[in-house]
């Protein structure tokens, strides 16, 4: 037979039989979504702890609030002035940045937005930034700085902005428009849209006194992991509670309501993320194609079963063992296609809206070109080799085997 003949069969015997077709599609689907999620979130979670490593410096130590931390008889301690002094005092700590973030309203030129309000006392903590106009605020010239992905009109510098929040009004003026990209630093970020503003402003205009994170600077890297625990020495004795879920971060432990980690910690976190995750990936894509594999088969088996007597009249008709092999080869194609596209589609949608690992960390996943690519060739190898079986058991057979069995 012609190529394009064998193809529009298939086609036709494909879209003909319903409920295998759609079995195919979905179990394909399945693998290849399952498979394209778990890469795509253990690369997520690797690249936010690794970015954590590689922003902060290797001489760090970051104590930040963990949130709604269940904590059976332990103890809230407050994040403020007092803790940052205690930490100053400790040993080859050599500085100390707090960082505050609220919610509130700016009102300037007719501009009256919600925003979100950081106040930092080191522009380093942006990591890379640009002032695009005016300068910097400091406490020296206190003032605003807006975020250029929203005001990106230069007219604005000097003029007189009135920041609201909850009830509380300061005007100060705006010193510049700064450029900077967005920073995640564990569960904290600073958003690119963020409104700038000296940390003192918050604290001694405001009255404004939990932190929201701090940023230790220490005299060397060696002395990283010292910090941090004599931190979480003077913390008091708590209930350490060890995250759950898949997350394979050892360091993942709340002292009352504090996280407490040094870049050293971070850096094991990483290495321990990359190899747990990325071993459980592989090893759940792996059960999901073999599950993948022999689910086609049997559908593939059953439905050709059911062709059998069809397939018996092609060959007395003349059509060969390789032609009739060949049709059920499309077959399977033509599910793996339609099945890993459905599954890289949904992956790819629904995504970002679930975490599978749990962590300390917030992170987004990750998909590139080459591992959808590499996983929609798979699932329709998943497919293809579903389909061996079948093709094998139905070519042995000769002409009259294959009508006799099939008026059985």
């Amino acid at each position: 037979m012609k190529v394009r003949d064998l193809l529009l069969l298939a086609f036709r015997s494909f879209f003909s039989n319903r409920v295998a077709s759609l079995l195919i599609i979905v179990v394909v689907a399945i693998a290849t979504g399952v498979s394209v999620t778990l890469v795509s979130q253990t690369t997520g979670l690797v690249n936010a702890v690794e970015q954590d490593v590689l922003y902060l410096g290797p001489n760090t130590v970051l104590v930040e609030n963990a949130g709604n931390v269940n904590i059976p008889n332990g103890k809230e301690i407050q994040l403020n002035s007092t803790l940052v002094g205690d930490i100053s005092k400790i040993p080859h700590v050599k500085e100390v940045y707090p960082v505050i973030s609220v919610s509130g309203k700016i009102d300037i030129s007719g501009y009256n937005k919600s925003v979100n309000i950081v106040g930092i006392s080191n522009y380093d903590i942006l990591g890379g930034y640009k002032v695009v106009y005016g300068k910097l605020a400091t406490p020296a010239n206190a003032g605003v700085m807006l975020p250029y992905s929203v005001f990106k009109s230069p007219s604005l510098v000097g003029k007189e902005a009135e920041i609201n929040i909850s009830g509380r009004i300061v005007r100060l003026k705006v010193t510049g428009i700064i450029n900077y990209s967005t920073v995640q630093l564990l569960k904290f970020s600073i958003s690119s849209k963020d409104v700038i503003v000296p940390l003192s402003i918050l604290q001694d205009s405001l009255g404004l006194n939990q932190y929201n994170l701090v940023v230790i600077k220490v005299d060397d890297p060696s002395y990283d992991n010292y910090v941090a625990s004599y931190i979480k020495t003077f913390l008091g004795p708590t209930v350490i509670v060890q995250g759950g879920g898949l997350q394979g971060i050892s360091y993942a432990i709340y002292y009352s309501n504090l996280f407490v980690v040094s870049a050293q910690q971070l850096a094991q976190a990483y290495l321990k993320s990359t190899n747990i995750n990325q071993g459980l990936s592989q090893f759940i894509s792996l059960i999901a194609d073999v599950i993948s594999i022999a689910s086609i088969t049997l559908v593939l088996t059953l439905s050709t079963f059911s062709q059998v007597k069809d397939i018996g009249i092609f060959r007395t008709l003349g059509m060969k063992r390789r032609d009739v092999a060949l049709e059920k080869f499309v077959e399977a194609l033509y599910g793996g296609l339609i099945g890993s596209a459905v599954g890289i589609g949904l992956s790819v949608l629904l995504g970002g809206y679930f975490h599978v690992f749990s962590s300390a960390f917030t992170y987004t996943p990750i998909y590139s070109t080459s591992t959808l690519v590499e996983f929609f060739i798979l699932g329709v190898l998943t497919a293809l080799l579903g389909s061996v079986y079948p093709i094998v058991w139905v070519t042995r057979l000769t002409p009259v085997e294959t009508i006799r069995r099939g008026e059985l």
